[in-house]
């Protein structure tokens, strides 16, 4: 295969992309993340709200596309819920895998514990503001969701 062979696509997400499990979680990591870098918020419950939405986008279209009813039912919607955690736990695999793939990230050791030493989060906080910065330490694009 050559490089003439290659077609790129004419979109990165679409419709479409709501009807796949490995596209909706794109779609909440790209978001999440960002959300993350740019405003520096990130509450843990941020990627599963927007998860859910997904999947309940996800349901509206495919039902739209599929079916003769007006609306989807109950029962749809549900296994949208449903559908939203497995894009919740599919995106915040893929933060932690990828957070931790060059040795960036926050390392475990057994117990749960930081594996590197951390230093205590007072002195961080007084750095901070010695420094003449905001005491909410800066979240980078990867910084793990929980």
């Amino acid at each position: 295969m050559s490089l003439a062979d290659v077609t790129l696509p004419g979109e990165f997400f679409s419709l479409a992309s709501f009807g796949t499990v490995g596209g909706a979680a794109a779609i909440v990591f790209v978001i999440s993340n960002t959300l993350q870098s740019v405003f520096n918020f990130n509450p843990k419950w941020l990627a599963f709200v927007l998860s859910l939405v997904v999947g309940g986008v996800g349901v509206a279209i495919l039902h739209q596309a599929t079916a003769t009813a007006p609306r989807a039912s109950a029962l749809e919607y549900g296994i949208g819920v449903l559908n939203g955690f497995l894009i919740y736990l599919t995106a915040a695999g893929g933060t932690a895998v990828l957070s931790n793939a060059g040795g960036k990230g926050n390392p475990r050791s057994e117990d749960g514990k930081p594996a590197l030493p951390q230093p205590p989060v007072s002195a961080l906080l007084q750095q901070r503001v010695d420094l003449g910065e905001s005491a909410a330490p800066k979240r980078g694009f990867l910084h793990p969701w929980f």
